[in-house]
């Protein structure tokens, strides 16, 4: 669970650095969003043991029940940009569990995640282990695709190809949530336009000044316009110049 949060804070980060903001992942939505918190409440259901293998068998039903509830949020989410590699993460781990009866974990990996406290790790995975995990033999299948990944000191933990790709598929869902679509923080245009002489400019819209900036000031000849009408221009009356005389000398020339 605690690499699940990493993977979350490091897809929020991502986000940030490429220019998105916290207002811009509270205004992401997501298409059936509570799909999301019943798969992952499936996952803590405990079912008290019992003879036999009654209780096994029900708690790989509601290990796979998890998956395809999610898968099911995923598909519907899937144009987004990261869910179709969490899609995949997820079904490559439903189909080892399925076809495993849980989800094998190797005993090589294990001896990389637990170091000096490989035995305890070992006896633990063996006694308590439940559904989601028991140590892997020759009778499972897909072994390269289960808990194969064994990653040390400071994790110390075992993951399959499913899970590490799931989690770089949530990291990538929440870097662009954070981000924002392309374009979302671009600054309008400005709506000044030249006038240009013996014209009456008239704008569309008057900008709106942002926080700790003066409010603009029109150009001279400038007159702003209502929002739902296009900007046009008017002409103005031309002043006509006054006429000149051509100026007469009555005096004779002078001979020469």
């Amino acid at each position: 669970m605690l690499i699940v949060l990493g993977a979350v804070l490091l897809g929020v980060v991502i986000g940030l650095a490429l220019g998105g903001s916290f207002a811009t992942l509270a205004d992401a939505r997501f298409r059936w969003w509570p799909l999301a918190i019943v798969g992952l409440c499936f996952q803590l259901i405990v079912v008290p043991g019992v003879k036999g293998q009654l209780d096994h068998w029900l708690s790989v039903g509601f290990l796979i029940a998890s998956y395809v509830v999610l898968l099911v949020f995923v598909a519907v989410n899937v144009r987004r940009p990261g869910f179709a590699l969490v899609a995949v993460g997820f079904a490559l781990n439903l189909l080892v569990i399925s076809l495993n009866g849980g989800m094998p974990v190797e005993a090589s990996a294990l001896r990389t995640a637990a170091g000096p406290r490989y035995p305890g790790a070992l006896r633990r995975l063996v006694q308590t282990g439940g559904a989601k995990h028991h140590l892997a033999g020759p009778g499972d299948v897909l072994t390269p695709l289960s808990d194969d990944i064994g990653v040390g000191r400071p994790v110390r933990n075992v993951f399959s190809v499913g899970d590490l790709t799931a989690m770089a598929g949530v990291m990538w869902v929440l870097a662009m949530a954070t981000k924002g679509p392309p374009g979302r923080r671009r600054r309008p245009r400005s709506r000044w336009r030249p006038a240009a002489r013996g014209l009456e400019v008239r704008l569309e819209k008057e900008p709106t000044p942002s926080v700790g900036e003066e409010a603009p000031t029109a150009p001279p000849g400038a007159r702003w316009e209502s929002p739902d009408r296009l900007p046009s221009v008017a002409p103005v009356e031309p002043v006509e110049a006054p006429r000149r005389e051509p100026s007469f000398d009555p005096s004779p020339a002078q001979p020469g």
